[in-house]
């Protein structure tokens, strides 16, 4: 197997602007060396945080521009003497419809819509642009996501909810567990909770 020095960089684009957070447009996660499963919660130094956080800006999503927000992450490889080249990318929308349609990614997220839930928890594919400028899936590799919007002005009930991603994970996983039956996401059918 060929064994990768991943690290993601990750940016928010509106339109055709970068958005800036804290003086830059990209945030970059720690290098990983010598995996071809790279997995930031098993670093040593991230194993508390259950891997690595990009933060945004702060964000308006009833400003009209902010429908046309999107995320993009870069996987890419360090190689020898600091050069890096990209494995792939996956673009995700944040606040409803956008001109941004990846092959395999949901374009109907809306985490400032009260009716939806605040917190994302999905597995993208990887894309690259090919000769003609089409985005096409990668044959392997994938991208584990956990999105948590924290609005900034928050009612009585929003303020008792987690303000981490994990945090949210483990909370929606809590209310799961005092179930007797549980739902199965694939095929959509309830199976009863013994044997999970």
């Amino acid at each position: 197997q060929l064994e990768l020095n991943p690290f993601v960089i990750f940016k928010m684009h509106v339109n055709n602007d970068t958005l800036l957070f804290r003086g830059s447009k990209q945030q970059s996660s720690p290098v990983l060396t010598g995996t071809s499963n790279p997995n930031w919660s098993e670093a040593k130094e991230l194993k508390n945080t259950g891997g690595w956080s990009f933060k945004s800006p702060t964000l308006e999503p009833k400003d009209k521009n902010m429908k046309e927000l999107f995320i993009e992450l870069q996987v890419m490889h360090q190689g020898m003497g600091g050069a890096s080249y990209q494995l792939g990318s996956v673009r995700l929308p944040i606040f409803g419809t956008t001109a941004v349609q990846d092959p395999g990614v949901p374009t109907d997220i809306n985490l400032s819509d009260p009716k939806q839930s605040p917190f994302l928890n999905v597995w993208l594919p990887l894309n690259t642009v090919d000769a003609d400028g089409q985005r096409i899936p990668n044959p392997s590799g994938e991208v584990h996501l956990m999105i948590l919007w924290v609005p900034n002005s928050q009612t009585a009930a929003s303020k008792r909810l987690p303000k981490t991603p994990r945090g949210f994970l483990h909370y929606q996983l809590r209310s799961k567990e005092n179930l007797s039956v549980i739902r199965e996401p694939i095929y959509d059918i309830e199976v009863p909770k013994r044997g999970y």
